[in-house]
């Protein structure tokens, strides 16, 4: 079974935690910028960048039309919105998200401090998160 690891950065003038992510998506000013991606980890993480190409990739097509394809996000309801807001559609069925699997384990938190917790040693960079907000919000 191919697995494909997916993450979106998405802009709106709504604030999502006054809203939810349906209202947010929903919002006119609400588009999906960058899809990051790794479907062969020898090829390792891909980027669309939206602002530049708005054509979806062709192996991102393609894995989202293969039925035996998972996707796999932490927080997976927000980028499968993401996904379908620019019109790649990947039926329910086929993702799996990593903060429920977490949740289910009794690890709560955010995607850093779950990964604290199970010992792997990754941090998002500060200035990354800092141009994430600047950016997306």
């Amino acid at each position: 079974m191919k697995k494909v690891y997916i993450d979106t950065e998405v802009y709106s003038e709504e604030p999502l935690p006054k809203v939810g992510a349906a209202k947010y998506f929903e919002h006119h000013s609400t588009r999906t910028l960058i899809v990051t991606y790794q479907i062969d980890p020898l090829i390792g993480v891909e980027v669309w960048d939206r602002t530049v190409d708005t054509a979806i990739p062709q192996n991102l097509l393609d894995a989202a039309n293969d039925e035996s394809t998972l996707f796999i996000a932490f927080n997976a309801a927000f980028d499968r919105q993401a996904l379908d807001n620019v019109g790649l559609h990947v039926p329910l069925e086929r993702w799996r998200c990593l903060m429920v699997a977490s949740l289910a384990l009794s690890i709560q938190g955010g995607l850093d401090t779950v990964l604290e917790r199970v010992g792997i040693p990754y941090r998002k960079e500060r200035d990354g998160a800092r141009l994430i907000r600047k950016f997306c919000m």
